[in-house]
């Protein structure tokens, strides 16, 4: 067995590298998901890596006081001080924080309107929105306030996640209002909506919540892939053109989708 305090030198002194920094970021991810203490071969097999740069990491961690070594034997696992790490991130960083321009970034190089959302209490919430430069004739009475899911590009991606029982208890206790003649209000559509957005990917609203207006949300993800949040552009039918929004819109939205949802921790 080899203990924490030996092989402190290595034959091969590696330089810290953007792979062995990778590789340090591996052997954290590894020990949180085994649930319990490893070998450190068991460990250098699953990263494919020496043993010796493997205790170096170990040690390295041991030091800081974010693993420890079994007394007799000598398996490796993470302390929770590592959880004290992300609890004070969860408590200084937001959604929106994390997104820092990329919304306005959107808005300003589409020319269109562009939001965050986030579900709340079965309904969608607009954290930020910029609206389309140059114009503001929309009456977007969503932005700021509570709005139906089933009216929303955004919010139907977060129905995507409700299962059957959470879309009865959604039916019952918020309806499916009608705000436009293009809106969902039968759970039959509803259902045939939410199959098509999985099968996409991605969510539209065409003048459902408001006349005029047309919409495309992308979703947002955390570290266990779940839904958290949603990205989307917004303009004029006239505008929103099928071609403008595959050629542009979607790559745009997708891209800053994605990005969001690395930085949130999500890894495809």
């Amino acid at each position: 067995m080899i203990r924490h305090s030996a092989l402190k030198t290595e034959q091969t002194k590696d330089k810290p590298t953007n792979q062995s920094l990778s590789k340090f970021l591996q052997l954290i991810s590894v020990m949180a998901e085994a649930g319990a203490p490893l070998r450190l071969l068991d460990l250098s097999k699953r990263l494919k890596i020496s043993q010796a740069t493997a205790l170096r990491h170990l040690n390295g961690l041991i030091q800081e006081g974010y693993c420890y070594q079994e007394e007799h034997l000598g398996r490796y696992a993470l302390t929770l001080k590592i959880c004290g790490v992300a609890d004070m991130l969860r408590s200084r960083v937001t959604i929106r924080s994390l997104a820092g321009e990329m919304i306005s970034g959107l808005s300003t190089k589409l020319s269109v309107g562009a939001s965050l959302s986030v579900q709340h209490n079965m309904e969608c919430i607009y954290l930020d929105c910029v609206y389309e430069p140059g114009r503001m004739d929309f009456s977007l009475q969503r932005i700021g306030k509570q709005t139906p899911m089933h009216t929303t590009s955004s919010g139907k991606l977060f129905l995507t996640e409700f299962s059957k029982d959470e879309l009865d208890s959604l039916i019952k206790e918020k309806g499916l209002a009608k705000l436009t003649d293009n809106t969902i209000t039968t759970r039959e559509l509803l259902d045939r909506e939410i199959a098509d957005v999985k099968e996409k990917g991605y969510a539209t609203d065409n003048e459902e919540c408001e006349l005029g207006l047309r919409c495309i949300a992308y979703p947002v993800r955390d570290s266990f892939g779940k839904i958290v949040a949603a990205t989307s552009c917004f303009s004029s039918v006239e505008k929103m053109t099928d071609d403008f929004i595959s050629d542009k819109v979607k790559p745009e939205l997708c891209r800053v989708a994605e990005e969001l949802s690395k930085r949130m921790g999500f890894t495809a």
